[in-house]
């Protein structure tokens, strides 16, 4: 049992308090990924390469993402925000005949 008079007083959290405590975050990752340079980019590199080689070696898949949820609005912005990022998103303009044998009837965004 800790005796009372060894327990912490309640301390005031300033913001000099928070910024002390980011860059301590910031600089612990800076001197880590310095530290570790080569194992880093090498891993960066082992990633990437079996990622292109994924797409080389299997069937290309989608996401099938249906208009008809509860907020057209969120749906518009997540296809805004793969198309603002490369992805390639179309509208499906019939029926999509999955392998299981479902379909999925329009109106559907693949991507």
């Amino acid at each position: 049992m800790v005796p009372a008079s060894s327990t912490p007083t309640e301390f005031a959290w300033s913001a000099r308090d928070n910024v002390n405590y980011n860059e301590t975050g910031i600089l612990a990752s800076l001197d880590f990924a310095a530290k570790n340079a080569k194992e880093l980019l090498r891993n960066f590199h082992t990633k990437s390469l079996n990622s292109w080689q994924k797409g080389l070696k299997e069937p290309p898949y989608a996401f099938l993402i249906p208009e008809d949820q509860g907020d057209p609005a969120r749906v518009a912005q997540l296809v805004a925000r793969l198309l603002a990022q490369h992805i390639e998103v179309w509208h499906a303009s019939a029926a999509i005949h999955l392998k299981d044998g479902e379909s999925r009837q329009e109106p559907t965004w693949c991507g």
